[in-house]
């Protein structure tokens, strides 16, 4: 029995001592693999999920991302049917505030605008700009709010943010600087604890992207979007005046539940 909890108590000490490095470094390693980015689309299922099990509601989205505008284009559709209930552009730039944080975290190829949207939903990034050049390591490393946690029984994430609620938090993959989860914070959605999980990343056309994408509110998974396929695409970017995040005539139509869905979705997710 002693010699157990010796162990446990030395792997205590080994995790709270693992270097972590500073939150604008994850940042620009999380955009690195997106600067050879090629524009390409993306077909999803996004499923509505009830008591963790699915619900039987769902539909079609197809994204199309353009690195070089920084801009996604998402089309949603009823499975099985090819008319749009619902479209958004969302542009991946400073001052998009419009654009949900997720798509910030999946596409920009800027570690300063990634920075600032995480910034606007008070995640606390600690930007090297701060900083006259005078400061002490440790005194830079005094203003982060950084932790090592188990992700899964062998997997560990980096978490920036603090865990006193209702802060927020991003979760990255150590050393994979892969997002494993965004946390927000519960003031901003109600006062519900409220979370975005990426899960099983596939290269997608020069970038990493992420199979699996599920919403839980209060910890019930509430939805979650699963990748179908993906292919290049070399349309041409449409305009900002062309296309607004709403509703088609066809998707006011809709039924009640698959209307949900979407909102939930364009909401937290796209």
């Amino acid at each position: 029995m002693n010699m157990i909890f010796i162990s446990l108590f030395l792997n205590l000490i080994g995790s709270a001592s693992a270097y972590i490095p500073p939150s604008y470094f994850i940042l620009e390693n999380i955009v690195k693999p997106r600067e050879n980015a090629q524009p390409i689309q993306i077909e999803m299922v996004v499923k509505a999920f009830e008591n963790d099990q699915d619900a039987g509601i769902e539909f079609n989205e197809i994204i199309r991302y353009f690195p070089k505008e920084k801009i996604v284009l998402s089309q949603a559709s009823e499975s099985g049917k090819s008319e749009v209930f619902f479209q958004a552009f969302r542009k991946i730039l400073s001052g998009a505030s419009k654009t949900p944080v997720t798509d910030f975290l999946l596409f920009s190829p800027d570690p300063q605008v990634l920075a600032w949207i995480l910034k606007s939903y008070r995640v606390p990034i600690v930007d090297p700009q701060m900083f006259d050049g005078k400061e002490s390591l440790e005194a830079r490393r005094a203003k982060e709010s950084l932790y090592l946690r188990k992700i899964e029984p062998a997997v560990l994430s980096w978490v920036i943010g603090s865990f006193a609620p209702p802060s927020a938090q991003l979760w990255v993959r150590k050393d994979a600087f892969r997002v494993d989860r965004f946390v927000f914070d519960a003031s901003m959605v109600g006062g519900e604890n409220t979370e975005i999980r990426f899960d099983d990343y596939r290269v997608l056309g020069g970038s990493v992207f992420p199979a699996k994408t599920a919403l839980y509110i209060s910890g019930t998974k509430v939805l979650e979007a699963q990748l179908i396929r993906w292919e290049p695409f070399s349309g041409g970017a449409p305009k900002a005046k062309d296309i607004k995040a709403e509703f088609t005539e066809s998707g006011m139509d809709a039924g009640s539940s698959v209307k949900e869905l979407m909102r939930y979705y364009y909401r937290y997710i796209r």
